[in-house]
């Protein structure tokens, strides 16, 4: 698949108002999961597989999927991107991982809501970080598990970046492997929290 404007294979977005039928409500609050899907070779402009637009009060999962080679045009394009006011996230078993082409950020998240990530691989991402989460407004809670990051590279934060505002926060059983540092102030991975608490 191919997208000129967008993300390249599956865009969703729930808050509307259709003109075309008066009897169907502006605002829906659908569950959006998305299971047991392969995505290869996609290419699209800012996200090169899943985009979730003006959405709210929705839960999002994504189970068992995997991604190989899924481009995006811009410098700053990702795989998956995540960035309305979703109800919560929950992503589990997927693979992102780019072999003939050059990686890109895998997972973008800009939402405030409670994020549960389990068993995520990235291999080989690159232009900016694997993980890239962003909020400035309060989650609840923001829970990283059993994911690895493999051979991941950028100018900045190779596996994560995350700056958020949250009173729970768990990074756990999770591998770090055959990283390279690529010069001063690079770290493989950052953590910037905007409210105080304690670990």
């Amino acid at each position: 698949n191919r997208g000129d404007n967008g993300s390249g294979s599956i865009y969703i977005e729930t808050e509307f108002n259709n003109k075309e039928d008066a009897n169907r409500p502006s605002n829906l609050h659908p569950i959006i999961s998305i299971e047991d899907c392969e995505f290869k070779n996609n290419i699209g402009t800012t996200s090169s597989s899943i985009m979730i637009g003006t959405t709210k009060d929705t839960p999002f999962n994504l189970t068992n999927c995997t991604f190989l080679d899924d481009e995006a045009s811009e410098t700053n394009g990702n795989v998956i991107s995540l960035n309305s006011n979703l109800k919560s996230i929950d992503v589990q078993a997927i693979s992102i991982e780019f072999d003939k082409v050059i990686g890109f950020t895998g997972i973008l998240i800009q939402s405030a809501c409670n994020i549960k990530l389990n068993n995520i691989k990235f291999t080989k991402t690159a232009q900016n970080s694997a993980l890239l989460i962003q909020s400035t407004s309060n989650s609840n809670e923001i829970a990283i598990n059993e994911c690895v990051f493999d051979s991941c590279s950028s100018s900045n934060n190779n596996c994560f970046d995350i700056s958020v505002s949250t009173n729970s926060f768990t990074f756990t059983n999770s591998v770090l492997k055959e990283l390279k540092g690529n010069g001063c102030d690079n770290y493989f991975g950052l953590l910037n929290f905007n409210n105080p608490f304690s670990l």
